[in-house]
């Protein structure tokens, strides 16, 4: 999954939606749908300054030359521990243990190393963060941790404040993760591509309405609830509009959802069972329906 965020703004927009199979590492087709997200920002926004950051499934020598060929465009992608970054971490992580010894709690030092793996074309700068984890009841732990990067910063700076943002991206996908993006339980591999873009559809329209919601207290809605909740009452207008010859919705068969005496819901998670029937709650009904009855 791909998202695009504007210098310091809240929102992160999903902008990619891939299913890959599962005997294929992380990387295959990264080039494609990056290069095409490039000329798209390009296109839309010329001379804008691009930063990539990916995770370590990433750390692809096609991805690596693809983003160093690249103008104007920086990039930090983590990459998994081997013996040769662990050796060239290891001054770092003497330092951190004796930092943790002393202090009785975790501790991390930053350093930095050029390195070129065997299938690398040259060196390029790898940020390190030698890292001891303690917790209560356990032995501390090493935790070496590894970024590659064209930045020029300090290893600090480019850790903390770039590499780690990552974080909130981990709450776009848990959002996903929410709205069952990971069901893919069809035979077919295309099928279960298209069950994954429609959950993208439902989430891009999810954040449209976080978006034109702002200033309200549905600014930032959660998922499940107050989504399908505003999906249906999108599926009420529209059932409306369908007999409006000035509608782009006009003669679309619609059914006639306002009129129905109960609703079936298939979205699990927001579901009563009633002996072989699964229900709408009465206050998602309520809710739809609007307060006097009528659909809003």
């Amino acid at each position: 999954m791909g998202f695009v965020s504007f210098n310091d703004e809240a929102e992160q927009y999903l902008c990619a939606a891939v299913l890959r199979p599962g005997n294929v590492t992380a990387a295959v087709g990264a080039v494609g749908v990056l290069r095409r997200l490039v000329l798209l920002i390009r296109h839309f926004l010329p001379g804008v300054r691009i930063r990539v950051r990916l995770d370590g499934g990433f750390a692809h020598p096609d991805v690596l030359d693809f983003l160093d060929a690249e103008p104007n465009l920086e990039y930090v992608v983590a990459m998994a521990k081997n013996a040769v970054l662990k050796r060239k971490a290891e001054p770092a992580m003497r330092q951190a243990r004796k930092l943790s010894r002393q202090s009785g709690e975790t501790e991390h030092v930053y350093g930095e190393a050029q390195y070129a793996a065997r299938s690398w074309p040259r060196q390029r700068r790898v940020i390190t963060k030698a890292e001891v984890v303690r917790a209560d009841g356990k032995p501390p732990k090493d935790n070496p941790r590894f970024v590659i990067t064209n930045l020029k910063q300090s290893p600090q700076w480019i850790y903390e404040q770039v590499y780690c943002q990552r974080g909130e991206i981990e709450n776009r996908i848990k959002e996903l993760h929410d709205l069952q993006i990971d069901r893919t339980s069809c035979s077919d591999f295309w099928a279960n591509q298209f069950r994954v873009l429609l959950t993208a559809a439902a989430y891009v329209l999810m954040q449209e309405l976080r978006l034109r919601a702002a200033g309200t207290a549905c600014a930032r809605a959660q998922i499940l609830r107050r989504f399908w909740r505003d999906l249906a009452r999108a599926v009420f207008a529209a059932s409306a509009a369908k007999n409006n010859k000035n509608s782009p919705l006009y003669g679309m068969p619609i059914l006639e959802v306002d009129r129905a005496k109960s609703i079936v819901v298939l979205k699990r998670g927001m579901r009563r069972r009633c002996g072989q029937r699964t229900l709408l709650q009465p206050e998602m009904h309520d809710a739809m329906r609007g307060r006097q009855g009528q659909p809003q």
